[in-house]
């Protein structure tokens, strides 16, 4: 079977990134699949619980909404990996209220 690996980041002792080829690595995703996990539960409810908060206004709503985010899990001082940058891009539909001029 194929190990199927995630390239992560290093951080430092003060939890920043530290940007250098040198400190990528990698890690089984089964090590860090539930870091992976619970980050795409907590950015899809981030996305969700956003559009629920958006009020029709003017005549407007939202009809719809499409999120693509990207992951980049990082391996802390223990070499676990966890999550550490998850970049969004949102693009929404709207459409005048039936009945609206």
């Amino acid at each position: 079977m194929t190990e199927v690996r995630v390239e992560t980041e290093v951080l430092d002792a003060a939890g920043s990134r530290r940007i250098a080829t040198s400190a990528r690595a990698t890690c089984p995703l089964g090590e860090c699949g539930t870091g992976v996990e619970a980050a795409i539960l907590q950015a899809s409810e981030t996305a969700r619980r956003s559009l629920d908060r958006t009020p029709e206004r003017d005549g407007w709503q939202i009809s719809g909404m499409e999120v693509t985010f990207g992951l980049t899990p990082a391996a802390g001082g223990g070499g676990s990996p966890s999550p550490a940058a998850v970049p969004f891009e949102v693009q929404l539909t709207v459409e005048r209220l039936p009945g609206m001029p």
